[in-house]
């Protein structure tokens, strides 16, 4: 929707008729039936008072905006109650496709690559499912669906079922794979990644579709997208999904270049259920609209007022009497969630009986496939019931976040509270949405939403069919002004040199020049031409030595590292060490990617041949931070079958973050490896010139000391326990804290099964099989294999 500034005497929602009348309502919609509205509390007028006259808006302007956003709210309102009325159910067979999908779905079928760019809710996941639906039963169909989260895998794995049938679709998100020799498999990003180097089965796909590749630009993820991309096989068809980048024709042009096939862009600028902007001023939610615009350029400024306490709950709460729910309020933090989600509660009556009976009944029926009221807390469960509020987060155990999902994509919440993941997970749309606070944790502490993300977690409001326009609800001006998108950010490459990915294409039987040109067809390479992306080779040296150099060696990489580690090299005879050290140098110095080449050397990964040695081997398997270690210590025989559940104390220590504790580990667990011989190997196998991301800078009182992210060796008691059997109540009254919850137990539990996993996959006889057995013994009730 354009957004323009209407004029003060019509509102912009005015009816358009010649002769029509403006209602006028009253100022706030009485509660209907099951509604409720706030608590309100003694001197609360005095409060409003204060902050009109604090707002910079004169009382008797402040008057008709307040008037004239009741009269659009009420119009607004009447408009999706008559858009309900009319809209009926419809099979997905009977949906009218736009022009623009028909579109997309023609030059599918011509065998072109396809970019659609187009706002959220406007109807991307609906070419994909019509094209599904037309190709799904030809037995040459071949297709890939890979999502960046697990949540919204194992989503979309349920609805194409419920679509398609149980046996034209499977599943693999690295800890559950299921029949993956179906036409259409659902997979995370990088499960496929590694299918296409040789560590996960291989899918055999014809056509791959891409959803949210926005998330190339992730700090920590976004490596796996670029070469999940350059890896899809040439006869292999791209579908790419976004809705929140810039510079969508540079990915099309970029595409085409590496694939040599024709590539289109779709673009989609409007969307079919637009946003309106909601600001909290005066004590009440205005039309962003109607406002002054600001006199200073506040997106230069620090971050806007913060918003906490009773002011948040009394904003939050004044949505309900509007009408503006379902409503999605984002918090960074997972106990800001609780502590929003608890303050609503004690604010706002209880709902009716009838309803709560409803909601009752519900979460009975959606319990018996989900088993989560069992591992809900009482609290939790108790809200949901009498008010209809419930929060998500990841410390929640998987099935209780199930549980919340379900009754959020069915409309029967009235307030979920919850980070920003939720936002990346199942497909669902809200009436509302509030940005509670403006920074997040990200890798080096706390961050600030970015543009695609507020695009992301605004645009999950208005329901199509059912809301004409959806709200983005804006806790005070300032963050209306600094935060509100003004346009897309263009997306740029986070590419990084990861080991596994060079290992998994030497076991590809890719050549040095080969990697080298991997590395060239990135998106990186398309939009920096003049980052150094090279490596070192005996051609490559040759040439800057001179045309009658000889080296002597076959791997000069391999030859230099030995030389600096003192070993025996061929470098002591050679009468060029001294122009040839030096030109390597400098390489080393220019290309990042070179540095790597040349650290996978020195640690023993490939041998003087540029082929694999059997520690590389093993490394090519386990992509996790810190499985690198793992595979020298299991190349070295350090873990074997027998000491195998031992070692998982230590896959499970390279599990967890640093910071978090464990209650009773440090007093009576004894971690079965040297702490300080772990950490300095860590620091071997991962410098910190090569891997910044590992570690968390010096801060406070550790003025020089870095910490490398993912190790603790408290996770190594809650594996221990859980591995000797341990019943899952009493493990979380053994371990679990403020900041270690019931979903980071099992989330742990699961990164170690994924370690099972990829020593599984490895195929290396009887530790395979043993780390197969082990796998399926921690994976018991309640956790459980998911999809």
């Amino acid at each position: 929707m354009k957004q323009t500034r209407p004029s003060r005497g019509r509102s912009r929602f005015a009816p358009s008729t010649p002769g029509a009348k403006r209602s006028s309502p009253p100022l706030r919609r009485a509660p209907a039936s099951g509604e409720r509205g706030m608590r309100r509390r003694p001197g609360g007028g005095e409060r409003e008072r204060e902050r009109a006259q604090g707002s910079g808006i004169p009382p008797q302007e402040l008057a008709r905006y307040v008037e004239q956003s009741a009269r659009d709210l009420a119009l607004l309102h009447k408009q999706s109650e008559a858009l309900q009325a009319k809209t009926r159910p419809k099979n997905a067979d009977e949906l009218r496709l736009d022009s623009w999908q028909e579109e997309a779905i023609a030059y599918l079928s011509q065998g072109t690559n396809v970019v659609i760019d187009a706002p959220t809710t406007a109807g991307k996941t609906r070419v994909v499912e019509s094209f599904f639906a037309q190709h799904i039963d030809d037995a040459t169909f071949r297709a890939c669906y890979t999502c960046p989260v697990k949540s919204l895998s194992n989503d979309k794995f349920k609805e194409f079922r419920q679509q398609f049938g149980l046996n034209k679709v499977g599943i693999s998100t690295g800890d559950y794979r299921e029949n993956l020799s179906a036409p259409l498999v659902v997979a995370t990003l990088e499960t496929y990644r590694n299918s296409l180097l040789g560590v996960e089965p291989d899918f055999g796909r014809r056509l791959v579709v891409f959803d949210e590749y926005h998330f190339l630009q992730d700090a920590s993820r976004g490596s796996s997208w670029e070469e999940a991309i350059i890896l899809t096989p040439p006869d292999c068809q791209m579908l790419l999904l976004s809705a929140s980048i810039g510079n969508a024709r540079d990915f099309v042009r970029w595409i085409e270049e590496i694939t040599k096939r024709p590539t289109i862009l779709i673009t989609v600028s409007d969307r079919p259920v637009p946003l309106v902007n909601l600001v909290w001023e005066g004590n009440s939610w205005l039309m962003a609209d109607l406002l002054p615009k600001p006199q200073v350029n506040l997106r230069r400024s620090g971050h806007p007022p913060a918003v906490g306490g009773d002011e948040l709950t009394e904003r939050v709460a004044a949505l309900i009497p509007q009408g503006l729910t379902p409503c999605l309020v984002y918090a960074g933090k997972r106990r800001s969630c609780e502590n929003i989600a608890e303050a609503l509660v004690a604010a706002l009556p209880p709902l009716s009986s009838e309803r709560r009976r409803h909601l009752q009944l519900l979460v009975t029926e959606l319990d018996r496939e989900l088993k989560a009221l069992e591992l809900s807390n009482p609290e939790l469960t108790g809200m949901i019931f009498s008010h209809g509020i419930a929060y998500h987060h990841s410390g929640l155990m998987p099935p209780v976040r199930l549980l919340i999902e379900r009754l959020l994509k069915e409309g029967e919440l009235a307030v979920c509270v919850a980070t920003m993941g939720l936002s990346l997970g199942i497909n669902f749309a809200v009436k509302s949405t509030v940005i509670s606070d403006f920074v997040r944790p990200g890798e080096f502490g706390f961050v600030s939403y970015g543009t695609s993300e507020v695009l992301q977690m605004t645009g999950r409001a208005g329901r199509r069919g059912r809301d004409v326009v959806g709200f983005s609800c804006w806790l005070n001006l300032a963050a209306y002004r600094k935060l509100l998108p003004r346009e897309r950010e263009n997306c740029y490459s986070n590419l990084r040199n990861d080991p596994s990915t060079i290992l998994g294409l030497y076991s590809r039987g890719f050549r040095v020049q080969q990697i080298e040109h991997f590395y060239h067809q990135s998106f990186l390479k398309f939009i920096k031409p003049g980052v150094h992306l090279s490596l070192i080779y005996l051609a490559w040296l040759k040439k800057q030595l001179g045309p009658n150099a000889k080296p002597p060696c076959q791997s000069p990489g391999h030859e230099f590292a030995k030389y600096y580690a003192e070993e025996n090299a061929s470098c002591y005879d050679c009468p060029l060490i001294k122009n040839c050290h030096q030109v390597i140098r400098k390489k080393e110095k220019e290309s990042s990617l070179a540095a790597m080449h040349l650290h996978l050397h020195r640690i023993g990964a490939l041998t003087g041949e540029e082929q694999l040695s059997e520690r590389g081997d093993w490394a090519r398997f386990f992509p996790q931070n810190g499985g690198i270690l793992v595979a020298i210590m299991l190349a070295q025989g350090e873990i074997s079958s027998e000491t195998l559940q031992s070692s998982l104390e230590l896959m499970a220590a390279l599990s967890l973050a640093h910071f978090k504790t464990s209650k009773s580990a440090n007093i009576i667990y004894k971690f079965p490896y040297s702490v300080s011989r772990v950490r300095r190997d860590l620091e071997v196998l991962y410098p910190r010139e090569l891997f910044p991301d590992y570690y968390e800078q010096p801060k406070g009182f550790r003025k020089e000391v870095y910490i490398f992210k993912d190790f603790n060796p408290a996770a190594g008691f809650v594996i221990k326990l859980w591995c000797e059997g341990l019943r899952w109540d009493e493990l979380l009254k053994k371990t679990t804290l403020l900041d270690l919850g019931e979903g980071d137990i099992s989330g742990l539990i699961y990164r170690c099964a994924s370690y099972l996993q990829s020593l599984a996959q490895a195929q290396k006889g009887d530790i395979s099989q043993a780390a197969r057995e082990l796998r399926k013994h921690i994976l018991r009730e309640p956790v459980l294999p998911t999809f």
